[in-house]
């Protein structure tokens, strides 16, 4: 073996065994697409993207997620619509229309689901990515690069926003601004923010992270929306202003309007600037909204939410999450080769 000092020059098959020894993923990537190549990948050995790709060197991409869950592709249309308007912000042209990218996409959780035995049980996560991809070597703005879309299937256990979950801490995160303008609004690959505030709520024993804006106002998790439920049973959610829409709230809040608001468990639906100092005193349940879920807060920057267990209205919500996945998702096993 070639050397340059005290650095290696691996030949290509040195360099293969190498990433098969030391490339040991804690996901269980079972697919992953690439447009240049158009072709769906099984080898994880092989599922790589390009250096000069521009979501490697620039940041200049822009992803969304999916969830397989009882054998179905949970709420793909909405999280595909949030694709698609992040796309026009970023200004990043796709490589092929919109509906061909859904297809690619279920192409590859098929595919996915198939691998993992097509069991119900499994419940598999998506990632996609379209970046403004490869050409124009590493320069900060080149017109002649091709547009990329990445996609990758994993199988994971079951998570901490399951229903059987009793709750989590969390706490207000002051050290991190929180994201602004296009950051804020389009789900891009910048998650710098997000990932220290998620490590600096971990060193506390956290979940997630509550971020605030320079007004002191909170926002949302770091990579979730939050909600409360006030002591006068209104449920309260942050301005969506500089802040990113996620789809499970939405759906969250169209369920609360029409299946929980005449129960009278909730009054109504608020969006308004909150304050933490206003959680300590109003809040009787604190709410994590993602992944298609959603996830009790039972104490917050040290103090007890509500009476410091999972509440009414959580437990309504779950209920009714669960039921809409079962109803409008795109059942896997319906789908030909």
């Amino acid at each position: 073996m070639e050397k340059v000092g005290t650095t290696k020059v691996g030949t290509r098959e040195e360099i293969l065994a190498k990433m098969k020894e030391k490339y040991v993923s804690n996901a269980k990537i079972l697919a992953f697409y690439n447009s240049v190549l158009d072709m769906i990948i099984e080898d994880t050995d092989l599922m790589v993207i390009p250096v000069e790709d521009r979501q490697f060197h620039r940041g200049h991409a822009v992803f969304d997620t999916a969830r397989v869950e009882n054998g179905q592709i949970v709420a793909l249309d909405v999280h595909m619509a949030r694709f698609q308007r992040s796309a026009k912000l970023a200004q990043i042209e796709p490589p092929m229309p919109f509906p061909e990218i859904q297809k690619k996409i279920v192409d590859t959780i098929h595919f996915a689901y198939k691998k993992a035995g097509s069991s119900k049980d499994k419940i598999l996560h998506v990632r996609y990515w379209l970046s403004k991809g490869i050409g124009g070597g590493f320069s900060i703005a080149e017109a002649t690069s091709t547009p990329t879309l990445y996609c990758s299937v994993f199988e994971v256990g079951s998570a901490i926003t399951s229903p059987s979950n009793p709750g989590v801490k969390e706490f207000t995160i002051w050290e991190y601004p929180a994201k602004t303008g296009i950051l804020a609004n389009a789900k891009t690959n910048n998650y710098l923010i997000n990932a220290l505030v998620a490590t600096r709520t971990k060193e506390l024993g956290g979940y997630q992270g509550v971020q605030v804006n320079p007004e002191g106002y909170i926002t949302e998790c770091a990579v979730a929306n939050i909600a409360f439920v006030w002591d006068n049973d209104e449920f309260v959610v942050p301005n969506w202003e500089n802040i990113l829409r996620g789809t499970t709230a939405d759906i969250l809040i169209q369920l609360i309007q029409e299946k929980i608001v005449p129960t009278g468990l909730v009054k109504n639906v608020v969006f308004r600037n909150i304050r933490p100092e206003e959680v300590y005193q109003k809040a009787k349940e604190m709410l994590v909204i993602g992944y298609d879920n959603i996830t009790p807060i039972i104490e917050y920057d040290g103090r007890k939410i509500g009476n410091g267990a999972k509440g009414a209205v959580c437990e309504k919500l779950q209920e009714l999450t669960r039921e809409y996945c079962k109803v409008k998702g795109i059942p896997l096993d319906d789908l030909t080769n």
